[in-house]
């Protein structure tokens, strides 16, 4: 048994004792909180552990890749460094290898000692990396250690992926059971607050039950994979528009429910209201993430075509033209436009950067610019846009089989999300009609305190509205894409809810008329 599995149960057998001697000392708010406090803390502990150094992403592989392209034809050490320092994809390795430039031509060092510098002071594997390459940038064929590097970063990133996707099917399982345990602790608590509980406890249940769950979501993002799918400038159109729409609709969705709710006091119809509100820009968000994988998907095939054309043609746009006659499905419609905007006299590297931007695809931005690069210093046609279409073709498979293990952490999401508000729902009211007959029928030997039954139907909207966002944020996460999917999985989640919750009262009303005490 390791360190860390002793730990844990150590600390969960402590957790428990106290938990179990704080009870039966009826100190119940102390339990609860104890409990929660426990239980995050010690999933944030595993968390960080389990992340530990030496992790790669999808922008390290990317930029070995890149380096390893250019290499490929007769390139200089410097370039190579700054093929990295000048591309704003790269992000926190872009100012990594800015400094390594600096540090060469305006301190003098040179590029051997500015590299051997740098790696003193970054953290693995990019250390390693650069430990290695300064000795590989010194001597006259840095191909060889840029294509074992590319080979190997690239078989140990696909490996820690598989593995992260591992853990992602282990914690679906995790979580659907923190939620089922959420919703009983809140129906604990509310039982018992009919006897010996202060009802003040009842919103600490809740707090805690929505904390406990949501603790859950840093576990879950720090495991899963970090790969970009979509990317848009600042000032892209359709950037602007989402982002717009989100300003407005996000907040008019919370609106409607509270003006809803006022109206009507009808709690199902709030929540409904608020989730149909949220939809179309869900189903927007979702469309455009669609069409992008769509896109990438016919991608490798337009790189080997343009490959095996540039081998014998040497010309980039005899290159595109020539890819008219291969099925392309929705990038079809970018590589026109790429070869219109040749024809209106711009350049290579700014046609396929505009191409990217169309796609929205940050696969298609990144190999792009690798592409024209390699062109640029003439590397070999057929070798370059292999190893393009190999990088994008393995990207690809690893996003599926994500996909696949995000449908898992759906269909456990979906089918915990309604029971668990159903149950909730449904025990509550049926506390709240045994409370509402102890005026008729008093019980003389059992003191019974009355649930504050506007409270809670309050605190179930909130709780409903709460778990509805976690768990929306829990299915982003694992999905990856697009960030602003959320928007439909709350929505979804939420009309689920507002269905739900519905439900449980219809039920608990017709148990109500067929229970003649109550």
């Amino acid at each position: 048994m390791d360190r860390i599995t002793l730990t844990l149960t150590a600390t969960t057998t402590a957790t428990l004792t106290l938990t179990i001697i704080l009870t039966l000392q009826a100190n119940y708010t102390a339990a609860i909180a104890t409990a929660t406090i426990t239980a995050s803390t010690t999933i944030l502990i595993l968390t960080r552990k389990a992340g530990g150094p030496g992790q790669l992403n999808i922008k390290l592989v990317l930029a070995i890749t890149h380096m390893y392209t250019l290499s490929l034809g007769l390139t200089e050490p410097r370039e190579l460094i700054e093929s990295i320092a000048k591309k704003e994809e790269y992000k926190e390795y872009r100012e990594i290898f800015k400094n390594i430039i600096n540090l060469a031509i305006n301190m003098s060092l040179g590029l051997t000692k500015a590299i051997a510098q740098t790696a003193k002071k970054v953290k693995p594997p990019l250390k390693d990396i650069l430990t290695r390459m300064a000795e590989a940038l010194s001597t006259t064929k840095p191909k060889d250690y840029l294509e074992l590097e590319h080979v190997t970063i690239m078989d140990e990133y696909m490996g820690q992926q598989e593995r992260s996707l591992e853990t992602l099917r282990m914690l679906s399982g995790v979580y659907g059971t923190f939620q089922s345990i959420s919703a009983v602790i809140i129906i604990i608590v509310i039982a018992m607050s009919l006897f010996t509980i202060d009802p003040n406890t009842i919103t600490l249940a809740y707090i805690a039950s929505a904390a406990s769950t949501a603790t859950l979501i840093i576990a879950i993002w720090s495991t899963a994979p970090k790969d970009i799918m979509i990317y848009f400038e600042k000032d892209h159109p359709t950037h602007k528009t989402i982002k717009m729409a989100a300003t407005i609709i996000i907040p008019a969705s919370t609106i409607i429910a509270a003006t809803t709710y006022t109206a009507t006091h009808i709690p199902p119809v709030a929540i409904t209201s608020s989730g149909l509100t949220l939809l179309a820009l869900g189903i927007l968000t979702r469309n455009l993430e669609k069409k992008v994988q769509t896109i990438d998907e016919y991608y490798p095939t337009l790189i080997k075509t343009i490959g095996e054309n540039l081998a014998t043609t040497l010309n980039p746009k005899a290159a595109l033209e020539y890819t008219k006659n291969i099925h392309l499905g929705p990038l079809r419609k970018g590589v026109q436009h790429a070869i219109s905007w040749i024809n209106l006299g711009l350049d290579i590297e700014k046609a396929f950067k505009l191409m990217a931007e169309e796609t929205g695809s940050h696969t298609i931005r990144i190999m792009n610019q690798m592409l024209v690069d390699s062109i640029r210093v003439g590397a070999p046609p057929i070798q370059t846009s292999k190893t393009i279409a190999d990088t994008t073709i393995k990207i690809l498979e690893m996003r599926k089989r994500r996909i696949a293990t995000a449908k898992t952490m759906d269909t456990v999401i979906v089918m915990m999300h309604p029971i668990t508000i159903m149950l909730l729902i449904a025990v509550t009211n049926t506390l709240a009609q045994f409370t509402s007959i102890i005026p008729i029928t008093p019980i003389q030997y059992i003191p019974i305190n009355p649930i504050p039954i506007q409270t809670i139907t309050i605190a179930n909207m909130i709780f409903t509205y709460t778990i509805s966002i976690i768990n929306a944020t829990t299915m982003t996460i694992v999905r990856g894409g697009y960030k602003w999917r959320i928007t439909l999985n709350t929505s979804i989640l939420l009309i689920l809810g507002g269905i739900s919750w519905a439900t449980a009262e219809i039920l608990t009303k017709t148990l109500t008329k067929l229970t003649p005490i109550l």
